[in-house]
């Protein structure tokens, strides 16, 4: 399904709102559909991250390659400031 999604569209936010946990694993995955949104003229934006998560994006120094939003319709909003509309 990813795929499919992927060819479609360029820009993704990721809503980490039931994401208790993150381990090397996880934000490895999230670094390469980064990387493969940015490919394609994207970007990924990071809703909802929280504390345990946010610990690990803050160790890894992850946060400063992500756009990270307290909430679901601000990373949206942002997408939509950032495109002119």
């Amino acid at each position: 399904m990813y795929d499919s999604v992927a060819d479609q569209a360029v820009n993704f936010v990721f809503d980490m709102l039931a994401a208790s946990f993150v381990d090397s694993t996880g934000l490895g995955t999230i670094v390469a559909c980064l990387k493969s949104a940015s490919q394609g003229g994207g970007d990924i934006f990071i809703a909802n991250l929280q504390d345990k998560p946010r610990m690990v994006f803050d160790i890894t120094r992850a946060h400063k390659i992500f756009h990270i939003f307290d909430d679901l319709d601000a990373a949206i909003m942002s997408f939509d400031e950032d495109m002119g509309e």
